[in-house]
């Protein structure tokens, strides 16, 4: 019988590794400003920051900062590593989004920084926990060859059996992104105005839904390759995937096309708000 106490501590797991991540980047990035501050290489801080050069050194150590929560988020997780990533992630988006809103009209820097911010702080926290993944892939290296019993057998063949549809499902709903994509830029293209700027919020939001729907079926991809390593780690399909570490996997770079493209749409639609005059 499962313990009752496990769901809860779990949970508390869950939520502390996702907190772990948050705050180091928050902290990290607090304390770098700070001291760069103090340094006078910043200008004090009850003053705006309009040098490019330095708004690209702020964003290019945020960008590292949330590599580095998304990892420690991953490291923490008591399980699914990746689905606390994604929680972390778009903790981090949605925040910054909010600063996007939040600091319109008040010039306090160029409009581009804070925009930035927001259409980095998904992928580099997803990398964070990429890089996690492929550490533990590296370190789970099979000890042994035994025989797998019959039911073993039977479910590795189900589970390869789904793999490959749901390879096969991800592949279509790319393909079939790929294509709204170019239809849709093309028509945008024809059309101007206000009805510009609906097209292109009702293509964010499109394109966020389709974006959730192949990021579900990766994961699903994600799951029965781990099952499958669970199974038989010796598996042909596992070892090649550990002997080539490079190019990378194709899923993860395929499923960065429409969550790229969603960050495009929503930075050109945010833009125009923080812009505007």
């Amino acid at each position: 019988m499962t313990n009752p106490s496990i769901a809860p501590r779990n949970l508390w797991r869950s939520t502390g590794a996702v907190l772990v991540g948050f705050f180091a980047c928050a902290l990290l990035s607090i304390g770098t400003d700070t001291i760069l501050h103090l340094l006078k290489v910043y200008p004090p801080a009850d003053q705006p920051m309009w040098d490019p050069r330095l708004n690209f050194l702020a964003l290019a150590y945020r960008c590292v900062y949330a590599v580095l929560g998304g990892y420690l988020t991953a490291c923490l997780a008591p399980r699914n590593p990746m689905r606390h990533v994604w929680v972390l992630a778009f903790i981090g988006l949605a925040m910054a989004v909010a600063g996007v809103i939040a600091t319109r009209g008040m010039n306090l820097g160029p409009c581009w920084y804070p925009i930035s911010l927001a259409v980095t702080a998904l992928p580099c926290v997803w990398l964070g926990g990429i890089l996690y993944q492929r550490m533990q892939n590296v370190a789970n290296v099979p000890l042994n060859n035994r025989e797998l019993s019959f039911e073993e057998k039977n479910a590795l063949e189900r589970t390869d059996s789904e793999r490959k549809h749901l390879e096969g499902l991800l592949q279509n709903r790319i393909n079939f992104y790929l294509i709204f994509i170019g239809l849709f830029l093309g028509s945008l293209y024809q059309i101007y105005g206000v009805m510009r700027e609906v097209a292109l919020v009702a293509g964010t939001v499109i394109s966020f839904l389709l974006t959730l729907a192949i990021c579900r079926t990766y994961g699903l991809v994600a799951r029965a390759l781990r099952d499958i390593e669970d199974i038989d780690p010796t598996h042909p399909y596992i070892k090649y995937r550990r002997d080539i570490s490079f190019p990378p996997n194709a899923n993860h770079v395929l499923v960065i096309i429409p969550i790229g493209v969603t960050l495009l749409f929503g930075t050109l639609t945010l833009l125009s708000m923080a812009c505007a005059k």
